[in-house]
């Protein structure tokens, strides 16, 4: 059974161009703006819903973080799946500080100097109505949706 979510007015971008909100979740799917996703998902403020770049929370690295933070969204919120599981503390440092690798980016490119990104990981379902409520606040928030639960027996799992 897909939980429904329902937002009071559609918000908009600074822009003025549409917000992408979750409007129910289940298991095996993600509805954003009423229409379903059967894969893990990724958010970026201004862009429209795209795949996202890995299928599992065990499967987040460095390099998709990094590229979520040159977007420069002020948070990135994580649906881990079923279970809440915790990043660790090497991935969320790829948010939080700068690397050799972001400082050779902004020397080469003008602007691409990306601030720190605020992280929080949570269950799917928590996630997707921490994120509505982040965005109707007009927050610049980033999403990475998990579906399902992929928890492998050694990761640290949020009671």
């Amino acid at each position: 059974m897909v939980t429904k979510l329902q937002a009071d007015a559609p918000p908009s971008s600074a822009g003025g161009a549409p917000v992408t909100l979750v409007t129910g979740y289940d298991a095996q799917s993600i509805h954003l703006n009423g229409q379903p996703w059967r894969q893990s998902v990724l958010l970026m403020p201004g862009q429209p819903p795209m795949p996202a770049p890995c299928t599992s929370f065990q499967d987040l690295d460095a390099k998709t973080l990094r590229g979520i933070r040159q977007a420069a969204p002020q948070v990135l919120i994580i649906g881990s799946g079923d279970r809440g599981q915790l990043l660790p503390p090497h991935l969320a440092a790829v948010l939080m500080s700068r690397s050799e690798e972001d400082d050779l980016l902004a020397l080469a490119t003008p602007g691409a100097d990306a601030p720190p990104v605020g992280v929080e990981s949570m269950d799917t379902h928590a996630a997707c109505r921490t994120y509505n409520l982040l965005v109707t606040e007009g927050r610049q928030v980033a999403a990475l949706f998990f579906l399902g639960d992929a928890l492998e027996p050694d990761s640290p799992a949020l009671a």
